[in-house]
Order: structure tokens, then C-alpha cells, then sequence
């Protein structure tokens, strides 16, 4: 992209050809980014198989450390259905066995943010890094390292499991799922990937439907998941899952299937930049040179919508978590097919909203209005999940917020709008080092929250979720300001939105 195209709004009607779902590669372009161009297909079943292996995990885990915790502490868990009116065993606040179980309730979400604090403390630094070297050495070298940290995260989960082993090897294992990069650096490097592939015209159709096979992977899988788990235990889930991340490996290191975008001769490398240098080196420069560059409000969007990405994270990460052991506890009592049947509806939900309102709403609102749409639907997100006191008031709350994921293709669209094609991976490898940091507050402001309100007011930290989104709602008021006072200074036709 050229540094002159980078601050234009079109506002004229795109023709058919610009609305095409492919477009040719810009000219002089390598074979191999030529053909990736070319594909309907290319990264999206290493988007999706992971999905299938976080989606088991994301239900296997709340309900493995309550059922672990419950029987350290000798406690019998309610067996009831929860039914859809989401009652289980009456009981009285003060009973002991009552406040036994709000303890067990306390101590997975303790354990839920020590295991998500391992995973998120090492990719903190190694995702931005590794990503920003990607433009350099390439995407697939940098997808199967993540995916070998997960294959090694889920060997860990299935010893713990058939061997009893502590709690503690299991925060081991994320770990070094973390030192991989893990969910940060595999966004990162999918965006960028998308961004290689892509024009402005088809870009933000393409991050929406990528932004889907997550929700597609994980939902595809979690009804089924319930029942086997209640059938079977946690064993076969946890099979299905290291099988999924074993076949997107394979995806990636198979030559035919995921083709390489980055052109690794020298003649091709990014300005200002030595091949030679280290990759940490490299990293820091490239770093750097992204917030260098005085191109017109090029640094006020760039950290605006970083310090938006960083508030959607620290509010949002650990929620869907929390959700589910507010269901498992009292008096909701989830078994297992309501806990899978609410993260498939959150997941199909949100990759519906993303897609439909990113896309949708672009045809009438500007990039800025459509986030101000997301950030509102964020804060109802939370607003409704405390007011709602039954299993299908929980389930009622999630659906009618699911155009708050309007943001998760959007602002990795903006940003590739901000920069140019040589800047793909550093600026989404910053990206996932803003959101390692907000992962890793997540858990220690929500899971806090929760544990130290569990045992009084549990709908607690829904309301405090519901405020927080206001903060990310004035930030992009403030950006939508800033750029339309830019634009009146410079004489060119100005509305609030514009971006």
C-alpha cells in the first residue's frame, strides 16, 4: 500500500469488480503470493482445527477443576439438570454444605486465573516478537511453532487427567504452550496472513469470515462434547482436542496445502532493515519504525486503536470463563450439555454478529460509527448477564449482544489500512503483545472479582464488566474527534466516523 493511499477515504459506490470476493495480486508480486491470491481457500482450516481443540478445552477445563477441587475437598456437587429455568437444589445461604460449594466455586476461578496467567506472562514477549520476525522468515515457520505448543499443552491436560496428576503440572504445560506464543501470536499471524492476501476492497470481508471459523470450530464441537463428557468423562474430549491441533500441524507443514506469503530474498526487504540482524533485533527496529513514520494521524490511530484493543481484552478474555462457572455453581447448576450449550450459542453468536454487522453496517456507517455499535453491544453484554437469573435469561442475554464482536474483524482492518504491506506482521505482533497484557490483567481483575463477590452478590462482576465497556466506547469517540477536527484542518470533506 502506498504511504499516499493510506489516510483516502473512498466514499464513491464500489463497482462489482472492486466488490469481487478475489482480486489479482498487485503487480510484480512473487509466484507463491500470486497463487495464495488466487485461493478461496488458505489459512482457514489452521483457523479452524485449533478452534476445535480451544473449544474442548474451554468446556473440558471449568468442569475438570470443579470436579478435581470437589473431590480434594471432599464435596458432593449438586446433580441436577438445571433445567430451563436454570433452579437446582433449594438451598439455604448459610448452610455448610451450601458455602462448601460456593468455596469449590471460589477455587476453579482461582485456578482457571493462575493456568490463564502461565500461558499469557511468556507470550507477552514472545508473540510481538516472533510476529514482527514473520516478515522476514515467513508465516508457516511461526503457525507450526504455535501449534507444537499446543500439542504439548494438551499432553500435559491428558496426563494430569489419567494419572491425577497436581494441578500445578497443568499450569506447567500452558506454560510452554505460552513460550509458543499460543492464542495471541496464532491471531496475529492470521490477520497478517489475511493482510498479505488481500486489497481494501476485499480485506474486512475476509477478516470477518476468518473471524468466523473459530465460532464455527468451537460450536461445531461443544453439544457433542456434553454428552460425551457425561457419558464417557474428560478423556475422549481431551483426545478429540490433541487430534485437531495434530492435524492443523500437519496442514501447515504439508508443502501443497498452506502456501508462504513472505518473499525471503533480500531484494524485497522491508526499508531501513538488514536482513543479517537478530531476530530480537530485528523486532525492536521494526517496533520502532512503526511509530516512527509521521504520515498524517498515523500514530494517534495507531495507539488509539491499540489502547482500544488493550480495554476489549482486559474487559472481555476471562467473561465467557466466568459465565460458565457462574453456571455450574448454584443456583444454575449446569451439567455439562447446558455448559456446552451456552459456549456454542456465545461463539455462533458473536462469528455471526461479526460477520454480519462488520459487513452489514459498512454499507451505511463509516469504519468509526460501526465500532461505537460494537462498544455499545459490549456494555449490554454485561448489563444483561446481571440481570439475568435464570439458565435461559443467561442464554437470552448472550444472543441479543452478539453484535459486540463486531470489532474483532474491524480493527485488524483499520490497522492494515494504517500502515503498508511490508508492516503487516510488526503491526499485528504489537497487537498481540498489547492483548498478552490484557489477557493476562483479565483473569486477575474479572476472576478477583468473582472470587471475592461469589459468596454475596455473584452478579457482581457482570455490572462491573457493563461499566468498564464505556471506556472503550469514549476512546473511539475521542479518535472519531480527533479525526474529523484532521480533516476540517486540512480542507477536505469531514464527518464524524470518518477514518
Amino acid at each position: 500500500m502506498a504511504e499516499e493511499d493510506i489516510n483516502v477515504e473512498v466514499k464513491s459506490k464500489p463497482s462489482r469488480k472492486n466488490m469481487a470476493f478475489l482480486q489479482p495480486a498487485p503487480p510484480g508480486s512473487p509466484p507463491n503470493l500470486q497463487r495464495a491470491f488466487s485461493r478461496y481457500i488458505t489459512i482457514e482450516p489452521v483457523i479452524f482445527l485449533p478452534a476445535v481443540g480451544f473449544g474442548v478445552v474451554t468446556s473440558v477445563l471449568p468442569q475438570f477443576l470443579q470436579h478435581t477441587i470437589a473431590i480434594e475437598q471432599n464435596v458432593t456437587l449438586p446433580d441436577d439438570n438445571g433445567g430451563i429455568n436454570g433452579t437446582c437444589v433449594d438451598q439455604n445461604t448459610s448452610d455448610p454444605h451450601y458455602m462448601r460449594l460456593q468455596e469449590v466455586q471460589a477455587e476453579v476461578s482461582y485456578w482457571q486465573m493462575v493456568i490463564s496467567m502461565c500461558g499469557i506472562i511468556p507470550s507477552i514477549i514472545v508473540a510481538p516478537l516472533l510476529s514482527t520476525w514473520s516478515d522476514r522468515g515467513g508465516r508457516k515457520i511461526i503457525l507450526g511453532f504455535v501449534l507444537l505448543g499446543y500439542l504439548v499443552f494438551m499432553v500435559g491436560f491428558i496426563l494430569v487427567h489419567r494419572f491425577a496428576l497436581p494441578l500445578w503440572v497443568l499450569a506447567v504445560a500452558k506454560f510452554f504452550e505460552g513460550l509458543t506464543g499460543s492464542d495471541t501470536l496464532l491471531a496475529a499471524q492470521y490477520v497478517a496472513y489475511i493482510s498479505d492476501i488481500t486489497n481494501k476492497e476485499t480485506r474486512l470481508l475476509r477478516f470477518a469470515i476468518v473471524f468466523t471459523m473459530p465460532s464455527i470450530g468451537i460450536g461445531s464441537t461443544q453439544v457433542a462434547i456434553g454428552y460425551l463428557i457425561e457419558d464417557y468423562g474428560f478423556g475422549p474430549a481431551l483426545w478429540i482436542s490433541f487430534i485437531a491441533y495434530c492435524l492443523a500441524f500437519l496442514y501447515i507443514i504439508i508443502p501443497p496445502f498452506l502456501i508462504e506469503t513472505v518473499d525471503r530474498n533480500e531484494k524485497n526487504a522491508k526499508p531501513g532493515m538488514d536482513q543479517s540482524e537478530s531476530g530480537v533485533i530485528y523486532g525492536l527496529k521494526s517496533l520502532i519504525l512503526l511509530f516512527k513514520n509521521k504520515t498524517r494521524l498515523r500514530r494517534w490511530r495507531l495507539g488509539f486503536l491499540y489502547m482500544i484493543v488493550f480495554m476489549n481484552q482486559v474487559i472481555n478474555t476471562a467473561v465467557l470463563e466466568i459465565v460458565l462457572v457462574y453456571g455450574l455453581g448454584t443456583p444454575f447448576c449446569w451439567p455439562s450439555v447446558l455448559v456446552a450449550g451456552y459456549t456454542t450459542l456465545s461463539i455462533v453468536s458473536s462469528a455471526l454478529g461479526a460477520l454480519i454487522g462488520s459487513k452489514g453496517f459498512s454499507l451505511c456507517l463509516s469504519d468509526l460509527w460501526n465500532l461505537q455499535v460494537s462498544m455499545v453491544f459490549g456494555i449490554l453484554f454485561g448489563y444483561l448477564h446481571a440481570i439475568a437469573n435464570t439458565t435461559l435469561g443467561l442464554y437470552i442475554a448472550v444472543l441479543l449482544a452478539s453484535l459486540r464482536s463486531i470489532s474483532m474483524p474491524l480493527i485488524p482492518a483499520m490497522l492494515a489500512k494504517v500502515v503498508s504491506e511490508h508492516e503487516h506482521g510488526v503491526v499485528f505482533g504489537f497487537k498481540a503483545s498489547i492483548e498478552s497484557i490484557g489477557n493476562l490483567l483479565s483473569p486477575l481483575l474479572i476472576n478477583s472479582i468473582y472470587s471475592k463477590t461469589v459468596q454475596t452478590q455473584q452478579n457482581m462482576v457482570f455490572i462491573i464488566h457493563g461499566t468498564l465497556g464505556f471506556i472503550p466506547l469514549i476512546l473511539t469517540a475521542v479518535l472519531q474527534v480527533i479525526t474529523r477536527h484532521d480533516k476540517e484542518a486540512t480542507g477536505e470533506k469531514a464527518s464524524y466516523g470518518t477514518f
